[in-house]
């Protein structure tokens, strides 16, 4: 399902409202679109949408620098971004 509704790289990271359509085709209250970049052997970038289904928005971007490529720095990156989603949908859910 991902792969028919990507038309194209970074299509569901670009048009967040295609992104939640497919969200809610599978029950999902939020979904997460992300896309990595890597301008340098140095460092590279996790960029990341999470999106709101019901709304087909998206509600916060997070960006993260993994400097390096070791897999403590993917570690790293990986809980950091989980933190920051957690903190995101916890501050939401309490409205």
């Amino acid at each position: 399902m991902q792969k028919a509704a990507n038309d194209s790289f970074g299509y569901l990271f670009r048009f967040h409202d295609i992104a939640a359509q497919l969200g809610r085709q599978l029950g999902a209250d939020w979904i997460i679109v992300s896309q990595h970049s890597k301008p340098s052997f140095l460092f590279s970038y996790l960029w990341v949408y999470l999106i709101d289904v019901n709304k087909q928005t998206a509600i916060a971007r997070y960006d993260i620098e993994l400097k390096g490529s070791h897999e403590k720095v993917t570690e790293h990156a990986i809980e950091s971004l989980a933190r920051k989603i957690q903190a995101t949908v916890s501050t939401l859910d309490a409205r």
